[in-house]
């Protein structure tokens, strides 16, 4: 009789692992696949405008000045000033997420497309601005998402794999520059960099009202026409299996109690500094275009057509793609957080090194810009060690951490970047790559300290106990789930 109760056990087990995996699939195929495409669209509309400018629009729009660098911080401020809104909003879920983001989404979008018929940079200030505003929705946001529905093993390779949606945005930004060059350029009477800003706004609008459909919210009030009845049973399974405690609906005054809970653990300074310092040491690698366009041959003409400086940053992408993908594979493979920080931000201190003493050495200014792009992976371990540390029970707390992070970057970064990457400056920044390696030297030593404080104090000042939450809402909010699926 204990055999047929150990042989039931086992095949119990067994279905169950099936039925898992099936879920975790259906996840993948619908929410982390929009997911990655609305960020990449995310991606592509604010950093779009850098491709644009050396393909014609600097000439066309006379921009000599440090205008590239203000169109970055206008959209920062905006990105800055609306963060906190949206997280406050999504930590209180007055409003669905299935709402929230793809309804910001759709704004961006138009916002984008509105750039080509742009005459000034004064009208661009103002779009970017806009496109700020609503974009600070999305990386947060979908973050929050991500960790909610996944467990931990399963978390960083996501992360990742959200994550490598920067370089293919670059990648898929360079290649229809390109398209559009040979193909459009004059189309309409439209330069190809107005086409450009065309097609990413049409592209953003698609992928923003599919999100309407697709996206699943929290447990509890999901209307994703994909979370059929028995996927909820499955996702409430893991919720139960992993002791992960479901959001609930949050009264202001309990989101601000998260906030003063937050404010006095270690744990709050020790990721929002080390994210942020690697955010920021990340801005060195984003200028290797300017530096391209700058080279010339002996007899002082430019060494390389408007397609070349589009094409081979390319390389770049798809080297930072693989190597996010293996710091991934690897901390989620030995759940070792720390090591793989440490290492991709050693390959950012050295590129930075190599390039503050700028070199007379050509290829040896190459090496050091494409060394830079094997850290970008960077941010999603960092998240993910935080989601780990901070225990299974604040579900809303996670997402006010990475907002305050986000934050933190993007206020900074509205005015740093003039400061040390000015265009009147490029190739060769008197204070840019110094920066970045101070940067990344402060992430490496952040999460060193992050270690042996976790070590030190494992129960994160008691942030793994349920925070400032009324055990009967979470009740309740299991009892609704449980009345729906009866209905």
């Amino acid at each position: 009789m204990q055999l047929e109760t150990g042989q039931s056990s086992i095949e119990s087990e067994k279905a169950w692992k099936k039925q898992n995996r099936a879920f975790v699939t259906r996840l993948d195929v619908y929410f982390l696949t929009w997911a990655y495409l609305s960020y990449l669209c995310k991606q592509i509309d604010s950093s779009n405008y850098k491709t644009a400018y050396v393909n014609g629009m600097k000439e066309d729009l006379g921009l000599y000045g440090n205008e590239l660098n203000y169109f970055n911080t206008f959209y920062r401020i905006g990105y800055s000033v609306f963060i906190p809104i949206s997280e406050a909003v999504l930590a209180s879920s007055i409003i669905r997420v299935s709402y929230w983001i793809p309804g910001l989404e759709l704004i961006w979008g138009i916002a984008t497309a509105l750039i080509a018929v742009a005459n000034d940079a004064k009208t661009i200030y103002g779009l970017r601005f806009l496109i700020g505003l609503c974009e600070a929705s999305s990386y947060a946001g979908l973050m929050s998402l991500i960790v909610y529905w996944y467990k931990s093993k399963e978390l960083a390779k996501r992360l990742s794999i959200f994550g490598t949606s920067y370089p293919l945005a670059n990648i898929f930004t360079s290649s229809l520059q390109i398209a559009i060059n040979e193909g459009m350029d004059g189309v309409q009477g439209l330069e190809g960099w107005r086409w450009l800003f065309i097609w990413n706004g049409i592209i953003t609008v698609i992928i923003a009202i599919s999100g309407f459909f697709l996206i699943p919210d929290a447990l509890q009030s999901s209307h994703a026409i994909w979370m059929t009845n028995n996927m909820r049973e499955i996702a409430e399974e893991r919720f139960t299996r992993t002791g992960y405690r479901k959001p609930i609906k949050l009264t202001f005054q309990q989101f601000f109690i998260l906030i003063r809970k937050g404010v006095t653990s270690w744990i709050t300074y020790a990721f929002t500094l080390t994210y942020a310092f690697w955010s920021w040491s990340q801005d060195a690698n984003t200028w290797f275009t300017l530096f391209l366009k700058s080279v010339t041959n002996s007899d002082g003409s430019k060494r390389f057509t408007n397609n070349q400086l589009t094409s081979i940053p390319i390389g770049g992408y798809v080297l930072q793609i693989v190597f996010m993908m293996l710091w991934a594979y690897l901390s989620d493979k030995q759940q070792r957080r720390c090591r793989y920080i440490v290492i991709q931000q050693l390959t950012i201190f050295v590129g930075t090194i190599i390039l503050s003493t700028w070199p007379a050495n050509f290829g040896l200014k190459m090496f050091a810009y494409f060394f830079l792009y094997l850290s970008n992976c960077g941010g999603p371990l960092i998240i993910a060690w935080m989601s780990d540390l901070i225990g299974k029970q604040n579900t809303e707390l996670r997402t006010i951490y990475i907002g305050l992070a986000v934050t933190l970057v993007n206020a900074i970064d509205s005015f740093q970047n003039i400061f040390f990457y000015p265009a009147s400056e490029a190739p060769n920044y008197r204070i840019g790559y110094k920066a970045g390696a101070a940067y990344a030297f402060a992430s490496i030593a952040g999460a060193l300290l992050w270690k042996y404080t976790s070590i030190r104090d494992p129960s994160v000042t008691g942030l793994n106990a349920t925070v400032a939450m009324r055990q009967s809402d979470v009740r309740q909010s299991d009892s609704d789930v449980s009345d729906k699926r009866h209905v």
